[in-house]
């Protein structure tokens, strides 16, 4: 029987602590800091402690003799918390800080990429504001620009013009609107066509794919308006077909794990291509080490599998089956009000009562008040239903936004409508 440590406060750890909560051979879940979603699941205790604060989790790990840690963010990732709780001998799912600069830092991982040949986006970088306006003047637009650092989903700029461009780079570089995480940037050539997440379950040379999933990332209907930390997702995705699954594994997936063994990177955890599809190329947009949001919240209300079990099977050098749900499901993001650039404060969420085994709704950074239910700002709920399509999906998840009293929030409206074919 496991005691599961899962470390996060958004929709996809209260995803991970659902779909645990649902498992016989889990005896107790704690979270840290958790939210108000999480406190209403079976055996199930969230402890307010910060994700920064890698000490007091670990004493609590222990304290609660946890012998399976799931590591939601990137944050803690990158500060090292696998190293830590690796060092008491707790199964820890989540690279160590060394590999996690896979996706803490943008530059590292371009590196990673064309020293061994993984498909991505011909791209330069700057930590001098006036060279990289420069740069503009030879730049074929649009043109993608990243901050190298963590930016909670809000370092990645589509600009298609140079003045654009320049005011991006201003606010990052000069007014450094994003901290440490914009020290450097990134000028990076745009591909168009269609993106797909592609995550597996590694343990150094072994893995398991999940399913495919589509995220959207933009703001508003069309894929139109800021980039944001997700807006939604579908999975699975009807576009990947077996040829292009085989595409994947083979230009993507495996030579990025052959290439973490040639380093000398030990990586246990997901890892998450973001790829862009064009004319039957993929490349690799970004890498994440952690499970995407809402991808997850997509993904696991499919998975019939336990995901501790199959971290178990990895860690011990076995490959796990893993069996999905054969329906398709929608996650739409509901967000507060200014979502992206700014919080707006505290809003009160009314939720219907679930009668559906079908439908789910994740919260994120949400507490209890009085009995009511509170939102602190930025992506607060992702409604999740199945559907035997991803249009019957739609329609079931859209039905259950239409019951949410949530005041002002923000949505989009064709979560799983734009599929790309």
């Amino acid at each position: 029987m496991d005691t599961v440590l899962i470390v996060g406060a958004g929709a996809r750890e209260h995803a991970i602590a659902w779909h645990c909560s649902k498992q016989d051979s889990i005896k107790s879940i704690i979270v840290c800091p958790g939210n108000a979603g999480m406190e209403t699941l079976p055996r199930t205790k969230t402890f307010p402690i910060s994700v920064e604060n890698i000490d007091a989790i670990v004493s609590l790990a222990l304290e609660h003799t946890v012998t399976c840690a799931i590591i939601g963010p990137e944050l803690p990732l990158s500060l090292g918390i696998a190293d830590k709780l690796n060092q008491h001998g707790i199964l820890t799912w989540g690279p160590n800080q060394y590999a996690a600069q896979l996706e803490s830092k943008k530059i590292f991982s371009k590196a990673f990429m064309l020293k061994h040949g993984i498909p991505t986006a011909t791209s330069a970088q700057f930590s001098d504001y006036i060279q990289a306006v420069n740069f503009l003047d030879n730049s074929n637009f649009p043109i993608v620009i990243k901050a190298d650092g963590l930016a909670a989903g809000k370092g990645v700029f589509i600009v298609s013009s140079k003045q654009e461009a320049t005011e991006v780079l201003h606010m990052l570089m000069v007014e450094k609107k994003l901290g440490l995480a914009c020290a450097q940037v990134i000028l990076e050539e745009y591909i168009d066509g269609f993106e797909v997440s592609a995550i597996a379950m590694v343990w150094d040379a072994s893995y398991v794919m999940l399913e495919y999933s589509q995220d959207h990332k933009r703001l508003l209907d069309g894929n139109q308006g800021p980039n944001t930390g997700g807006m939604g997702a579908y999975s699975p995705v009807p576009a990947v077909t077996k040829n292009l699954e085989t595409t994947i594994i083979e230009t993507i997936i495996k030579p990025t794990i052959n290439a973490l063994q040639k380093d000398a990177i030990s990586y246990r955890g997901f890892l998450y291509a973001g790829l862009m599809v064009r004319e039957n190329r993929v490349y690799v947009l970004e890498y994440n080490c952690r499970l995407g949001d809402p991808e997850a919240q997509t993904l696991l209300l499919r998975l019939q599998s336990s995901l501790v079990s199959a971290i178990h099977s990895l860690s011990q050098g076995t490959t796990p089956e893993l069996h999905w749900d054969k329906r398709c499901s929608v996650g739409v993001v509901l967000a507060q009000e200014g979502y992206p650039t700014s919080a707006s404060g505290e809003t009160t969420i009314t939720l219907p009562n679930l009668h559906s085994k079908h439908t789910m709704i994740f919260q994120a950074s949400t507490k209890l008040k009085s009995g009511t239910l509170h939102s602190s700002g930025g992506r607060t709920l992702t409604v999740t239903a199945l559907g035997d399509t991803v249009l019957e999906a739609h329609r079931e998840a859209y039905a259950l936004v239409s019951a949410i009293e949530f005041k002002n929030c923000v949505f989009r409206k064709d979560i799983g409508k734009l599929q790309e074919q």
